[in-house]
């Protein structure tokens, strides 16, 4: 929280519209407009205030984000524009709420010799399903630093974009992963013993769902779009050989180094009671329990 309170706020920040997080009861929930820019330490990207991008995006189903091919990003400078301006807005989390239970049914089906064959089966039963959306509560922007490992120690994102320009390899990428740090598991764990404490007995499953979490920058090359396409990787994984010659040929040449780290002010136990009006469950004599 210290760290991100000392960015400035990148674009589109209004105290009249939706960027502000919810307010609870305390201090925990507030924030004041920070006027600090954040420095290039610990190999942390800085903060350009008022950034913007025109590269061209397109959704990237595989890695559950934006991707862009855009000729524009062939230098240091819109690179890093491209991930101030997308890469600091928060991403999408759901919390799912799922009750359902099990049903067993036979099957009977006859062979050509006439010989009856009953099965029994055993398939699940949804009885209801809700996502509650905890968005709103993430801080507006984060932190664009580096995952520290062996590859990317001692290097700086600066330094990680160059290696990506000077590369020549049809397949390489930089991608930019949004992450959450905050505890969701035990917010999941406050909603399911309330969930049971409103008289749901059968099976119970409350997980996060997320979206918006890449932003990834590629080459515009028939090889690289068919690579990252579902269709050409199955394609590649029914011929084998150059599957895996492709795979080696990209190997260390797409780059998944970069973080935009994320946090809620809040602690779950706040989040719990603010979301806890839109949790419900239904009662076994057909009607909703909500409390």
């Amino acid at each position: 929280i210290k760290v991100l309170n000392q960015q400035p706020i990148p674009y589109g920040f209004d105290e009249a519209s939706g960027n502000n997080i919810p307010q609870s009861p305390g201090n925990l929930g507030n924030y004041s407009k920070p006027n600090v820019v954040l420095r290039p330490e610990n190999g942390a990207l800085p903060v350009m205030v008022g950034a913007y991008s025109p590269a061209r995006v397109k959704h990237d189903g595989m890695k559950g984000g934006i991707v862009s091919r855009d000729a524009i990003l062939n230098n240091k400078e819109d690179i890093l524009k491209f991930f101030n301006f997308h890469g600091v807005t928060r991403p999408t989390v759901f919390i799912v709420v799922e009750g359902y239970h099990h049903e067993t049914y036979t099957t009977t089906s006859t062979d050509a010799n006439g010989r009856t064959r009953t099965q029994t089966n055993r398939r699940k039963v949804t009885d209801f399903e809700y996502t509650v959306d905890i968005s709103g509560f993430i801080y507006p922007f984060g932190k664009i630093s580096m995952e520290v490992n062996e590859e990317t120690k001692d290097k700086s994102v600066e330094l990680l974009i160059e290696e990506y320009l000077a590369d020549r390899n049809k397949l390489k990428s930089l991608q930019l992963k949004k992450k959450l740090c905050w505890d969701t598991n035990f917010l999941c764990d406050l909603i399911r013993r309330y969930i049971r404490s409103l008289g749901w007995r059968r099976d119970l499953s409350v997980t996060k769902r997320t979206r918006n979490t890449s932003v990834r920058i590629a080459v515009n090359s028939k090889l690289a779009r068919m690579y990252d396409s579902r269709g050409g990787r199955a394609l590649m994984i029914i011929t084998i050989i150059p599957a895996i010659a492709t795979a080696v040929y990209a190997h260390g040449h797409r780059k998944r180094s970069l973080r935009s780290v994320f946090t809620i002010q809040y602690t779950p136990y706040q989040v719990f009671e603010m979301i806890r009006p839109q949790l419900w469950c239904p009662t076994y004599g057909g009607g909703c329990c909500i409390q």
